[in-house]
């Protein structure tokens, strides 16, 4: 006899990866959660209606390193990224939007500086693009995430 509620709670994980290195991620591994350890160069599958990722930094990556997110095709990314500075006053050091045509991000600590535990993006696909939203941990004041053209 089938547990009734067995079937929900399962499907209801999520799928957790710990990058070990640059990832092209398959049309198949929608839904996943990505944990970065180190600095890492993603690519994301051709464009797919619903298609979600979130990528998770999971230990403070060292000075210099960047997670590197591209989409694949003619996607481009729409959307922000919070950058929080350890070392500012007010903490908050600016947002980075996307503009038209971009198709990379990428989060930096900056010079000396690295990307700090925490920091997170997701990105969810209408058909045609990727939305992304998320927040940068960055230590100083000179870390960004920026939006840009390969």
């Amino acid at each position: 006899m089938a547990k009734v509620g067995r079937a929900a709670f399962n499907s209801s994980r999520m799928r957790v990866e710990t990058l070990t290195g640059n990832k092209t991620i398959a049309t198949a591994e929608t839904g996943e959660v990505y944990l970065a350890n180190a600095a890492r160069e993603v690519t994301l599958p051709a464009a797919q209606d619903g298609a979600y990722f979130k990528f998770i930094v999971n230990t403070k990556f060292s000075d210099n390193t960047d997670l590197v997110i591209s989409a694949s095709g003619d996607a481009v990314f729409k959307g922000g990224i919070l950058i929080v500075a350890a070392g500012s006053v007010n903490n908050v050091s600016d947002v980075a939007e996307s503009a038209a045509g971009n198709n990379t991000l990428t989060i930096s600590g900056g010079s000396g500086e690295a990307v700090l535990q925490g920091t997170y993006v997701e990105c969810i696909c209408d058909g045609t693009d990727w939305a992304v939203t998320g927040t940068a941990l960055v230590e100083g004041n000179n870390g960004n995430a920026a939006f840009s053209t390969v």
